[in-house]
């Protein structure tokens, strides 16, 4: 017996022997090895102005230069892309093809005259490296390495040419800072206009200066004749008083006579605890408030109104017909087109959130049986939409197409907060369930504290930003 197993293990030994030399000769040598995974590594950023030295630009066409080594030991580099912002504004991005190990890189962009631009802000920079290993690096240049840019000078004066190259002069508002407005007769103004800096044999427009035209329907600089003009909307019968421009927001606007809202005029409203009026309202223009208890400018609501004097305020909302409405109990003053949906309309209901004026409070309902449930938003441009409001502590909010819960039969739409980029980092998360899979709320990040905020939506680019005020 243990003849017969010692024959059958040699046996086994020589057949063994034999398939592993046959396999060391004809194989072993070819096999390729295992690839390592890895990520590549971004060093030396740096952000500097192109020809000038200077770390502070200003805001006119100034180009700046992001520029970092890219490396990766275990493979092959593929691409590296940027973009550059100022602000929550996007004012370039590029793509470059990469090989080999290491890299050099340099991007450009150009820095715009940009609407709601303060002095003192920003050059943001974010670089991501990928390789051919499906390995990815993201870095985002810190705030306090990257530059300043400053606004341009106001000029003394700006020009509004007309589509029959009629000129009128813009003189600069003493009370509000960045405010232009015509004085002359503005009867046979011709649409689309163009505001400009600058001009050259006294009427034609010098595009060496500022100018402003519309750019994807937003009011913005533009660089050319063939750049499209401003066109507003005049109801039928309006008499216009003045064109305004707002060179810090670049809104531009027709002023008519303001609008007087009086508490007296005001019936009750479906929505218990409320009473209403409908008023005919106009971007930019004043709206005067009779009858309110209290001070005007801190009970009206703030994404839609801005005080200018006593029981004076200005709309900084769409042209159209609006409710009006008067919450009895806190005396805070809601406006609302409540048909409106998207694309002229965004709502936000959820809880955490409150009324953008003091005292604050977080009254927010996942309902919506009247205007302190939910938030009307200010469409303030092709795709954007902002609203003011109170945010404490837990605070979970979703966005909607129309005002009422999404309805697939009906059309109506909700927006999942993971389809959306959630800016500054930090301040807002996706909220989880219990089975950690995303709800499509918005909820507080690590980085958020309780006070007053400026939502802002922008569809176009899928980009949510909550900043502090």
């Amino acid at each position: 017996m243990k003849y017969g197993l010692l024959k059958t293990a040699a046996f086994a030994l020589v057949m063994l022997t034999g398939f592993s030399c046959k396999t060391k000769i004809d194989k072993y040598d070819n096999w390729p090895e295992w690839p390592t995974p890895s990520n590549p590594v971004i060093e030396n950023v740096e952000v500097t102005p192109v020809d000038d030295p200077s770390s502070n630009i200003v805001a006119a066409g100034r180009k700046v230069k992001a520029s970092a080594s890219v490396s990766d030991e275990f493979n092959e580099l593929t691409s590296a892309s940027v973009v550059f912002k100022v602000g929550e504004d996007e004012i370039g991005r590029s793509v470059m093809e990469l090989s080999g190990n290491s890299a050099e890189v340099d991007f450009e962009a150009e820095v715009p005259f940009i609407a709601n631009l303060d002095n003192g802000a920003r050059v943001s920079v974010s670089l991501v490296a990928n390789n051919n290993y499906r390995g990815e690096t993201a870095y985002t240049l810190p705030e306090e390495e990257s530059l300043t840019v400053n606004r341009p000078e106001s000029p003394a004066m700006l020009f509004l040419v007309d589509a029959d190259g009629e000129v009128f002069e813009m003189a600069k508002s003493e009370s509000e800072d960045y405010l232009y407005e015509t004085s002359d007769d503005v009867s046979a103004v011709a649409f689309p206009f163009k505001i400009a800096e600058k001009l050259v044999n006294g009427d034609e427009i010098d595009y060496a200066g500022m100018v402003w035209g519309t750019d994807a329907g937003k009011v913005s600089i533009v660089k050319s004749d063939d750049a499209d003009g401003i066109t507003i909307t005049i109801p039928p019968g309006e008499a216009i008083k003045s064109y305004t421009l707002d060179i810090y927001s670049f809104m531009a606007a027709a002023l008519f006579e303001p609008v007087l809202i009086e508490k007296s005029a005001m019936t009750a409203s479906s929505y218990a605890g409320y009473i209403e009026l409908e008023a005919e309202l106009k971007n930019a223009n004043e709206v005067v408030f009779e009858g309110f208890d209290g001070d005007v400018a801190s009970i009206v609501n703030p994404g839609f109104f801005t005080p200018k004097s006593g029981n004076t305020v200005v709309f900084r909302g769409q042209t159209g017909s609006y409710k009006v409405l008067l919450e009895e109990s806190s005396g805070f003053i809601y406006v609302e087109q409540r048909s409106a949906r998207y694309p002229d309309a965004m709502w936000i209901c959820g809880s955490g959130l409150g009324f953008g004026q003091e005292p604050y409070r977080a009254r927010l309902q996942w309902n919506w049986s009247k205007p302190s449930d939910y938030v009307f938003m200010n469409k303030v441009g092709n795709d954007l939409f902002e609203a003011v409001v109170y945010a404490a502590d837990g605070f979970g909010f979703k966005f909607f197409h129309q005002r009422n819960w999404a309805n697939p039969a009906n059309g109506n739409k909700e927006e999942q907060s993971y389809n959306f980029t959630k800016l500054p980092e930090g301040v807002m998360i996706d909220l989880r369930n219990e089975w950690n899979d995303p709800v499509g709320d918005c909820g507080p990040g690590e980085n958020f504290v309780p006070g007053l905020y400026r939502l802002r939506i922008d569809m176009a680019n899928k980009v949510i930003t909550m900043t502090k005020l």
